[in-house]
């Protein structure tokens, strides 16, 4: 299983409840048909030391394969998730992949 996980820096302007209430709901309803398989969001209050974590929330996405996930950014719907994220986000949040072992 792939994974796909959306890391929003810390200190850096999000809308958390438009994020929650808007952006989250609309991921699932354009790639939920495309394979997304489940969603998880974090919100990270402390790094080990105690000090600010570097991201505020961490957004994942779980689809069959990495492929999976590419063929739905290629859907024409897709543009508008992307599209979105300025209305939550004053950044470009860091994409990472990879894969669920255990």
């Amino acid at each position: 299983m792939a994974v796909i996980s959306v890391c929003y820096k810390h200190g850096v302007r999000l809308d958390e409840q438009y994020y929650l209430t808007k952006h989250v709901p609309l991921v699932d309803r354009v790639w939920g048909p495309q394979g997304l398989e489940r969603i998880e969001v974090r919100k990270l209050t402390a790094a080990a030391d105690g000090s600010a974590p570097p991201y505020q929330i961490i957004f994942s996405m779980y689809f069959p394969s990495l492929e999976t996930f590419q063929a739905a950014l290629q859907h024409p719907t897709s543009a508008e998730v992307m599209d979105d994220v300025k209305n939550y986000y004053d950044g470009m949040p860091e994409i990472l992949f990879g894969e669920v072992l255990a």
